[in-house]
């Protein structure tokens, strides 16, 4: 698309005044950094990226986190406009740390759905690692454990942390329901090997399965 056909298809039928209306806008120009021209007119691309959705496929449901919530509202009215048809957005908030910081790419939280980008293995762990205080919600949030049970294992996380039966449920709970729970008996005896489990007992895939996930080294005797 070019230009002058961006400008005549989708510019005539938005306002600045309603572009400057949207908070994710404003706040930007309340800031002393102001807002550049691509950041302000991107909000008519992902409107008009919701147009050519509507028109080619037929979506008339658009769903994201809610900071986009002004590009979508105005694909809505740009789809309203153009066409006369009623669509939709569907926008929940962002899941974020006790500590306010949210889980995403931005911060640097690369957990993948896809086996081949982030490994069950991986996917376990990471979530073993989560902050003790995020454990209960995100098991309430992320998963299909009943509320009332997240909020008991919430109870007996906080009086032995150190146990990590929290992160232990969230990791099983999660990784079980993207990659099946056949994974969860590999993953976890060679959890238990990687921190301080007996060797001597762990099978050989067990050990297969830590030498594609962390720097190994085979030592041949003499």
């Amino acid at each position: 698309m070019g230009v002058l056909e961006f400008l005549r298809d989708v510019g005539k039928f938005v306002t600045v005044n309603t572009m400057l209306a949207k908070d994710s806008v404003r706040s930007r120009m309340e800031r002393d950094s102001g807002i550049s021209f691509t950041e302000f007119a991107y909000m008519l691309l992902q409107a008009n990226d919701y147009r050519v959705l509507h028109e080619r496929r037929g979506v008339d449901l658009q769903v994201a986190g809610f900071g986009p919530v002004g590009n979508i509202t105005a694909g809505v009215d740009l789809i309203r406009r153009r066409t006369g048809d009623q669509v939709h957005g569907l926008t929940a908030p962002l899941i974020v740390r006790a500590d306010g910081t949210k889980f995403g790419k931005s911060e640097g939280d690369n957990v993948w759905l896809s086996a081949e980008l982030t490994s069950p293995y991986q996917m376990y762990q990471y979530l073993m690692n989560v902050g003790d205080d995020d454990v209960e919600q995100l098991l309430a949030r992320l998963t299909t454990v009943p509320v009332p049970e997240c909020a008991a294992v919430g109870v007996a996380h906080r009086a032995a942390p150190e146990l990590r039966d929290g992160q232990r449920r969230l990791g099983q709970e999660l990784t079980a329901m993207v990659h099946g729970p056949e994974v969860l008996g590999p993953i976890e005896a060679a959890t238990a090997v990687a921190f301080g489990g007996l060797p001597t007992e762990a099978e050989e895939a067990t050990f297969a399965l830590l030498a594609r996930e962390i720097p190994s080294q085979v030592i041949l005797p003499w």
